[in-house]
């Protein structure tokens, strides 16, 4: 950068900059104490702005500078903008996967909150999480009202999916992710929400957040209960957990991150491997009877909505 020469007033030396900037002639101005310095970017337009420099002050009301500095002003704003575009594809590696604080996370604390709270009025000691299925919030939480669906009576699939909402009970279509079987379950679940839940939450909102956590819980479920009452040719309602929601999670991060990698949301290649052998191995019942149309489809869920908002921002963007 050089110093090519000095004007009187801020206006003078904006309206120049502005000029040369219509002519592809990078520059810079600052204040001392005897006025404003012309800095020229590069050397090779070193003598082109010395010269332009020299016929601007012999008349710097000319109206060829008025309209230089108008053209260079509307260059500013393309150059700015193809600039802050470029900033959003920029990503801070350093920054993902190190999301804020839990605490600063409602939507996250809730949910583990209310997990962890029912998990206590269901037990009947710290290791006996869930033991009490036919009292305490379990009966309230299931995805079926037990004691007012008549099991003995043949129904069709669609009647066991629309019970809940013909009693006006609609917050069982999502509360099952609140009920877990065994310590490890809640704990396994509520570790991957501590770390997925702010990941998420600290770049959509909180109130997003808890809507994307709502729509996952609502597709895993019903997935779970339609696909294994049909297999089974039986109501399935003794399920639950916040694992479905936590492969939503997990399928949100890979779209988002993928389509939009100015989410700074992204799915390392190996752990997608990981959830898809930790999912065949599922489905194979080496680890026992798991829910595992809840974890599929809460991650095609989840994936859904990631790709969804992404090409919304794109387009957003564009």
């Amino acid at each position: 950068m050089r110093l090519i020469g000095k004007l009187d007033s801020l206006e003078q030396a904006r309206t120049f900059a502005e000029y040369l900037l219509s002519k592809n002639i990078p520059s810079s101005v600052d204040q001392d104490e005897s006025g404003w310095d012309v800095w020229i970017v590069e050397e090779d337009h070193i003598e082109t702005a010395r010269a332009e420099l020299e016929a601007f002050k012999q008349d710097p009301q000319a109206e060829k500078y008025k309209t230089g500095a108008v053209a260079g002003r509307k260059q500013l704003k393309v150059v700015q903008k193809q600039q802050r575009k470029q900033a959003a594809r920029n990503i801070d590696v350093r920054q993902q996967w190190q999301p804020v604080h839990i605490s600063q996370c409602p939507a996250t604390l809730l949910l583990i909150g209310v997990s962890v709270l029912v998990a206590l009025l269901s037990s009947n000691a710290i290791f006996d999480v869930g033991a009490k299925v036919d009292s305490g919030p379990i009966p309230l939480l299931r995805f079926l009202n037990v004691k007012q669906f008549n099991i003995d009576n043949p129904q069709t699939l669609s009647s066991w999916v629309f019970h809940s909402a013909s009693h006006h009970e609609y917050w069982r279509y999502f509360t099952p992710m609140f009920i877990h079987f065994g310590l490890l379950h809640i704990i396994f679940n509520m570790m991957w929400m501590r770390d997925l839940g702010p990941l998420i939450e600290s770049r959509t909102g909180s109130f997003l957040f808890l809507i994307i956590a709502l729509a996952i819980s609502l597709a895993s479920n019903l997935a779970q209960f339609v696909i294994s009452s049909y297999l089974t040719n039986f109501p399935m309602f003794n399920f639950g957990g916040m694992s479905g929601v936590v492969f939503g999670l997990f399928g949100f991060i890979w779209l988002r991150g993928k389509f939009d990698a100015a989410s700074g949301l992204y799915m390392p290649p190996r752990l997608l491997v990981f959830l898809v052998i930790y999912q065949i191995i599922c489905f194979l019942g080496i680890l026992g009877p798991i829910a595992n149309w809840a974890h599929l489809f809460g991650f095609i869920s989840g994936a859904v909505i990631g790709g969804t908002i992404s090409l919304i921002t794109r387009a957003q963007r564009s």
